[in-house]
């Protein structure tokens, strides 16, 4: 506790504030988004040492006490509780969702334009085939870095079968652990995990990673700590409540707050706090989740009002952040435009924008603390959003050129290997059409299951997420 805030307690000051900050995906460690955000901190707070900083300390923003606090939950969805819990085929399926939601009448009262329906339903099957064919590219990118897979063969009882050994082989391929799924279930299957344990679904098919009871019960164990971080804030003397969320992070903290509105889709008691004052949401995915799992999200014909202010930031390159249209059930919500980053660093240095930290220090202090970025600042902002720009198109070029280049080989693999007995004793004008027509119709015949199955898949996964909802 800085020597400030011990003379403003000493004076009297019974109004501490209490700044929860809920952090996003990914493997975290406990006190790392505090970290973070105390170093954009320290241009409000010029005494503050980020490296020092811990859950539970006093901070002086104008002359208003603020005791900071982290809504950690990283380790409920750590090692064994993420691993597969990203699915490429549970992924590509989401594209799908949206068409689902407007035929089974998933979006209750909630109104979308018709050229906005028209433009995703076009976009989204796209994107998700380029993910599939990206995702198999970084796959093959990625193997210099794989983790555990095996060094040695293994081995087999006498008298194994060739087939009983094709069988094992193929299971452990199935099993192994690369780089890639260890990065995809820390990220994309943390917002796979609380969007089925929320929900109470998990989907998988054959062959797919059973979940774990852990992973089923993290939406209610978030929300749990959750409880456990205001509880703490309260016993300190805490009498007003903030919080900064970031990511997912937001929609944890959105749940947490409509919990009580909303009993059906949560099976413990209700936790949600009467004096929460203020929400500052950052790069938060919560317009997204309400098009794609709107049944998950509290209806909002059903939350209980409450005097609450919003402000919601969005990075003009976050691919995950957007404006909030649908959560003015509270208060109207002020969506804030902010330019930081480019396409990879967009979504993570919120805390460090001045939009952000103005904002901030006038909801926690009520005093405009005009800050300003030096010519050196901006230029390296400027030169890292150039450089990712650039970059960027680049990357997104080599994987899906490899990827594309995986998938062509298979293709041409078949038809090959067919031929081949006949290549030696049979002139190249004979099976050279057969070769080629072959490739032909079994590349398009990848094409179109890329295409059909994940379309399959959601109208199946669709509606054990909305059992209730008819299609029209």
């Amino acid at each position: 506790m800085s020597e400030k805030a011990n003379d403003l307690l000493d004076d009297g000051d019974d109004s501490s504030l209490a700044l929860l900050l809920v952090h996003g995906v990914g493997a975290q460690e406990r006190g790392e988004m505090l970290r973070d955000f105390a170093i954009g901190l320290r241009r409000i707070v010029p005494e503050l040492d980020p490296e020092a900083i811990q859950s539970g300390d006093t901070i002086v923003v104008g002359k208003q006490c603020v005791r900071l606090y982290e809504v950690y939950w990283a380790d409920l969805m750590k090692e064994e509780r993420s691993r597969g819990s990203f699915t490429v085929e549970e992924f590509t399926s989401l594209s799908w969702f949206p068409w689902f939601n407007y035929r089974r009448h998933s979006w209750g009262n909630r109104r979308y334009s018709a050229m906005t329906l028209i433009r995703w339903f076009i976009l989204l099957p796209i994107a998700s085939a380029l993910f599939f064919i990206a995702f198999w590219g970084a796959r093959l990118i990625s193997i210099p870095w794989d983790l555990d897979l095996p060094r040695s063969r293994p081995k087999h009882a006498p008298g194994t079968s060739f087939w009983q050994r094709v069988r094992e082989a193929q299971e452990q391929s199935h099993n192994r652990y690369s780089a890639l799924d260890r990065v995809m279930d820390e990220y994309a299957g943390d917002v796979l995990t609380y969007a089925n344990s929320r929900a109470g679904v998990f989907y998988r098919e054959h062959q797919e990673p059973v979940p774990t009871e852990a992973m089923k019960a993290a939406a209610d164990d978030i929300m749990t700590r959750f409880g456990e971080t205001v509880s703490r804030a309260r016993s300190d003397g805490c009498g007003r409540i903030q919080i900064v969320a970031h990511s997912l992070g937001s929609v944890i903290a959105y749940h947490y707050l409509a919990v009580r509105a909303d009993p059906p889709a949560n099976d413990h008691p209700a936790i949600g706090p009467e004096n929460v004052e203020h929400l500052y949401t950052i790069g938060s995915p919560l317009e997204k989740f309400v098009f794609f799992w709107p049944r998950i999200m509290p209806d909002s014909s059903r939350i209980e009002s409450r005097t609450l202010r919003w402000d919601n930031f969005v990075s003009l390159f976050d691919p995950v952040a957007g404006k909030l249209k649908q959560f003015d059930h509270w208060s109207t919500v002020s969506n804030h435009r902010l330019l930081g980053g480019g396409f990879f660093r967009a979504h993570v240095i919120y805390e460090r924008s001045p939009v952000f930290l103005e904002q901030l220090a006038k909801g926690i202090s009520g005093i405009a603390i005009p800050l300003r970025r030096s010519h050196w600042e901006r230029l390296v902002d400027g030169l890292m959003l150039l450089g990712e720009t650039l970059l960027t198109p680049a990357v997104l070029v080599i994987v899906l050129l490899a990827g594309l280049a995986l998938l062509t080989t298979v293709a041409l693999m078949i038809p090959f290997i067919a031929t081949l007995s006949v290549r030696w004793w049979l002139d190249p004008a004979i099976w050279m059409p057969y070769y080629k027509w072959g490739s032909i119709v079994i590349g398009s015949m990848f094409a179109f299951i890329f295409a059909i199955m994940p379309l399959l898949r959601a109208s199946t996964s669709h509606r054990a997420y909305n059992p209730e909802t008819p299609e029209t």
